[in-house]
């Protein structure tokens, strides 16, 4: 990606958590899926698609519902 982010962090607001580790197991198990891609990849696999998006709703063109 060619552009970088600012990000401008705020304090916390009460009931935020310094950290967590979420057990997606049950999730797993339940829904039979796990992911293939890493977070990393699917930010860049969104933005891609985003951009695109972008790209054909500014031209005119219609898109099949």
């Amino acid at each position: 990606m060619s552009k970088s982010a600012i990000i401008h962090f705020g304090e916390r607001q009460k009931g935020d958590v310094g950290q967590t580790w979420a057990d997606c197991s049950a999730f797993e198990r339940e829904f039979k899926f796990r992911p293939q891609i890493e977070i990393e990849g699917g930010i860049k696999l969104f933005y891609d698609w985003w951009g695109d998006f972008l790209r054909i709703c500014r031209s005119g063109t219609t898109l099949p519902l």
